[in-house]
């Protein structure tokens, strides 16, 4: 059977893995470091819709009409906006995101921290992805773990959202590699599958996620990503 590490090196040979992980640790992606934009996107990407077609464009209008305007500044001032705010619901039509979005918020709101960026970097850093459903942003109904992830990730930190390419990615070295740690069945067990890898061989979990991504992506989705900051 071929080597872990030399297996995972074929596939992110195709993949400029460093640089795409560099820009998630970094706060460098469009999102930038403004936590209430961060916010927004994780809010926008629960109901599973198509990131680049559907997500950012709705995450784009948030930004014009309430930050751009200075109509939000703060977790606090997102927290009290009324989730049935017409203005809130022709951008997020499905209540599921402005629920995580408000809910969000407040919970954030109350993080003892110098400013809103420090109190979502606090909290992403010391979430527990293998408990979140009983952690204070993981309890929000509408938050599952991809979620949750997903926002610990595009708030710098070292981790991985075990979507489907992420998946495919657990499953192909498995078959492969014939390793017993490595298990596709679940989220968790992906992510606890990269955990092992992480341990194993060189590479970080940022950067098999985004090994997994670019590699797995649809053509789509690639050259949209490729372009976003064009």
């Amino acid at each position: 059977m071929p080597d872990l590490q030399e297996c995972i090196d074929e596939y992110a040979a195709e993949v400029e893995y460093t640089a795409h992980a560099t820009k998630f640790l970094q706060l460098d992606r469009w999102t930038g470091d403004n936590p209430l934009l961060l916010l927004a996107d994780a809010a926008g990407t629960t109901t599973g819709q198509a990131y680049f077609s559907q997500v950012k464009p709705s995450v784009e209008t948030f930004q014009t009409k309430f930050l751009d305007t200075g109509r939000i500044s703060s977790f606090s001032e997102l927290a009290d906006l009324d989730q049935q705010s017409p203005a809130l619901t022709e951008i997020f039509e499905a209540q599921r995101k402005r629920r995580v979005l408000i809910t969000g918020a407040d919970t954030f709101a109350e993080i003892d921290a110098e400013d809103d960026l420090d109190r979502l970097q606090q909290w992403a850093e010391d979430a527990d992805p293998t408990d979140y459903s009983e952690e204070r942003f993981g309890r929000i109904r509408g938050v599952g773990l991809r979620t949750f992830q997903y926002l610990r990730m595009i708030a710098g930190i070292d981790t991985v959202k075990p979507d489907i390419q992420v998946q495919r990615f657990i499953k192909e070295l498995s078959e492969t590699t014939d390793t017993p740690h490595l298990d596709a069945s679940t989220d968790q067990a992906v992510l606890d599958s990269c955990q092992w890898i992480s341990d194993k061989t060189d590479y970080r979990m940022i950067e098999l996620d985004q090994i997994a991504w670019w590699y797995f992506a649809d053509a789509t989705g690639r050259h949209a990503a490729e372009t976003l900051n064009e």
